[in-house]
């Protein structure tokens, strides 16, 4: 099967979708595709080769197309982001290419590209507050739909669409990466983390709906303790605005690392953390986060907020707290302190479950049903 799959996308980027996307389209050419990913050639800071970036096997085409550079220009917002897809389309169209699948996440793209005709497949990974008959139309002319969670799912076939059109695949890890790692001491003595703290691990971005500030609130409630929060992620303007305003001797803002050292940091902690917020949709129903699964490979506890969208993957198996409640989270912390075997023993059986969330696995998944929707 060939495939173009077109993201408006600036690549590299230190955002996650970029590497879900560099993986997702490398697992499904391990799944037995052909596919080209075709982005428009914007400015970047980040001059590294995607492949080398992202440690992906270089077994697709990247394909950089003329297109103006819009969307940085932030000031024109979500306008900017609409104009930008539309002359990235027109640079596609005018390409001819004849692939039989077309694959993309981005609304502009689907939509436009379903007009032409196009066998398209559209993978979602968030829904608007109130869908627009442009929204329903996308939905409605798209060959099939992936969604990454439950919720996602439900809310599309809530807004008509049907079940048989939509598979749920969710995020992956690369479970190799996560294997040979240098023990706890060890990873400590790298990251010059001393090694008597109790240490709580958080990876990402610093958005609101990742409810990080929930996690430093709670942290900063836990200093009597000696429990330490490292917080690795974020872009420049989220670090700094963080630091200024949770930096704690106990709360450790340590900023963006490259993605192939998390297994390090997540091999140095006790627990691990992902504090979403229940006052985004998002975060709650919609997102199928990349940190969750490499916590499961790295075979930690997991300290996480009760919200379907976490829980439909960890079940009973993670110390749940009240969302968006930094006391209730920090009660937490401290039981998975006080009970450590009990939640390292459903640790363990996580990082056995986390084998079906592979990369190489969500490459089949999707081709299969590509083939069967296409």
């Amino acid at each position: 099967m060939n495939i173009i799959y077109c993201a408006t996308i600036r690549l590299p980027t230190e955002k996650a979708h970029g590497l879900q996307i560099m993986k997702t389209s490398a697992a499904m050419v391990q799944a037995g595709a052909k596919l080209e990913l075709v982005i428009p050639d914007r400015d970047n800071a980040i001059t590294t080769d995607p492949f080398d970036y992202y440690h992906t096997p270089k077994n697709f085409l990247i394909t950089k197309l003329l297109c103006k550079d819009i969307i940085s220009n932030t000031r024109l917002g979500i306008f900017g982001y609409w104009l930008q897809s539309y002359l990235f389309v027109r640079a596609i169209l005018r390409q001819k290419y004849t692939s039989p699948v077309w694959y993309t996440r981005d609304l502009p793209l689907a939509y436009w590209l379903t007009k032409t005709d196009r066998s398209l497949f559209y993978e979602i990974h968030s829904l608007p507050p109130r869908p627009t008959w442009l929204h329903k139309q996308t939905w409605q002319r798209s060959r099939g739909i992936i969604v990454i969670s439950d919720g996602l799912r439900k809310e599309l076939i809530a807004a008509g669409v049907p079940s048989e059109k939509i598979i749920v695949v969710r995020d992956s890890v690369d479970v190799a990466q996560f294997q040979n790692v240098p023990p706890r001491a060890e990873s400590r003595a790298k990251l010059t983390i001393p090694f008597d703290q109790k240490v709580v691990v958080y990876t990402g971005h610093l958005y609101g709906w990742k409810g990080a500030d929930t996690l430093a609130k709670a942290a900063k409630k836990l200093e009597s303790e000696n429990i330490h929060t490292y917080i690795v992620g974020g872009t420049d303007e989220e670090i700094r605005t963080f630091r200024e305003e949770f930096s704690a001797p106990t709360v450790h803002v340590i900023g963006r690392r490259d993605h192939q050292e998390m297994p390090l940091w997540l091999s140095a902690a006790d627990l691990l953390a992902i504090p979403n917020s229940a006052r985004y949709k998002i975060g709650a129903l919609y997102t199928s986060p990349l940190k969750l699964f490499e916590y499961m490979a790295a075979n930690r506890p997991i300290v996480a907020t009760d919200v379907p969208s976490l829980r439909e993957v960890l079940q009973e198996k993670a110390i749940f707290s009240a969302p968006d409640d930094p006391e209730s989270l920090a009660a937490a912390i401290r039981r998975g302190f006080e009970e450590y075997s009990v939640w390292q023993t459903k640790a363990d059986a996580l990082a056995i479950e986390v084998q079906e969330y592979s990369w190489e696995k969500r490459g089949i998944m999707i081709l299969d049903f590509l083939k069967h929707h296409a």
